[in-house]
């Protein structure tokens, strides 16, 4: 057993008490359990920046693009509809969209003649001739008074200006621009909402506290078949 002098006390010449001195001199090795303070802030602000990307994809939707201000004289055969004009595009395999498509069910339930409608599926160059079938389809087929249009090589949608699935523009009898937007106040979440609450006012001939509302959805021109991505633009 090592001898550990005290009070100033000389160490003998012994193996015992050089060894105390040493075990006073020698210093102690630093604590195994290191601070947990970096680990715990780095935790923290994971944590922050996995809830505000969440809350970006959920509720921060793309703005709608420039679409005309008058509908585009090709969209139409010799003359203006004696209806206002509602075009929605969809890309057929965007799971968000199918929310957007049961708003405006709802919609067009409670106005069947308020609108010409029309959804698009836009079809990107190159894609298979089945690029447009699916769920998404199947949906807008039930939905009432409609025309379902394949858009060969997206060409409607880049007149209109518009890159989103989920948008909805609605043009008047005369040919002017009234709506554009989505139909959804969030990604893929059915529910009261600014451009569903536009659609019904435009229903019944009166202008709409919201003319342009976020979109959120889907690249409609998105090059690899089947693999849309959720995106906000």
């Amino acid at each position: 057993m090592a001898y550990i002098p005290e009070n100033g006390e000389q160490c003998p010449p012994t193996p015992s008490c050089v060894a105390g001195k040493q075990l006073l001199t020698t210093p102690r090795p630093p604590s195994q359990s290191a601070p947990r303070y970096p680990v715990l802030v780095l935790w923290v602000f994971t944590l922050i920046a996995g809830f505000v990307t969440l809350f970006h994809y959920e509720f921060v939707g793309a703005a709608p693009s420039g679409s005309p201000a008058v509908l585009p004289p090709a969209f139409y055969a010799e003359s203006l509809p004696l209806r206002p004009t509602l075009i929605y595009f969809v890309h057929p395999r965007c799971p968000c969209t199918a929310a957007g498509i049961a708003e405006l069910d709802r919609v067009l339930s409670d106005f069947p003649e308020a609108f010409e409608t029309i959804v698009l599926f836009p079809m990107p160059e190159g894609a298979p001739d089945d690029w447009s079938e699916g769920p998404n389809r199947a949906a807008a087929a039930r939905l009432p008074g409609v025309t379902l249009q394949t858009d060969t090589d997206a060409r409607h949608s880049a007149t209109f200006q518009v890159t989103t699935s989920g948008t909805a523009l609605v043009y008047n009898k005369k040919g002017e621009l009234l709506f554009q937007g989505g139909l959804t106040a969030s990604r893929g979440h059915e529910g009261a909402n600014f451009g569903e609450r536009a659609l019904r006012a435009l229903a019944r001939g009166e202008v709409p506290n919201h003319n342009r509302t976020p979109v959120f959805g889907c690249p409609l021109r998105h090059p690899v078949p089947g693999e849309a991505q959720e995106v906000a633009l």
